[in-house]
């Protein structure tokens, strides 16, 4: 096999080291980030292409890939939209019993 047949995969940075342990919204939003990442990673692999193309692959196999390619590329955006959205609505009310340790519980304001 010569270089130029070789197919290289990059693992990125934000994927290296994946949440271990979900145990509140700050780390289910960072593996969501992670996971996120990871898809766009794979989303983007046009040198991909460009080696299946080198190996001679078929044009219907190559087209294959680049389907499977888009497609995480939109799971990635749809990760990344759910841990913006659930970091939005969730981490500014733990940053606010976080600073009022004495405040009322959920279930006392809503109670009623």
């Amino acid at each position: 096999m010569t270089e130029e047949n070789t197919v290289t995969v990059q693992q990125s940075a934000a994927g290296a080291r994946p949440a271990s342990e979900i145990t509140g919204i700050r780390s289910a939003v960072t593996r969501m980030e992670q996971i996120a990442a990871q898809h766009q990673t794979l989303g983007s692999g046009e040198g991909f292409i460009g080696s299946l193309s080198r190996m001679e692959v078929g044009d219907d196999h190559q087209q294959k890939v680049r389907d499977a390619q888009e497609a995480s590329g939109a799971a990635g955006a749809a990760w990344a939209e759910a841990a913006a959205q659930i970091a939005a609505h969730n981490l500014p009310l733990h940053e606010a019993y976080l600073n009022n340790p004495n405040a009322a519980n959920k279930h006392a304001n809503t109670n009623e």
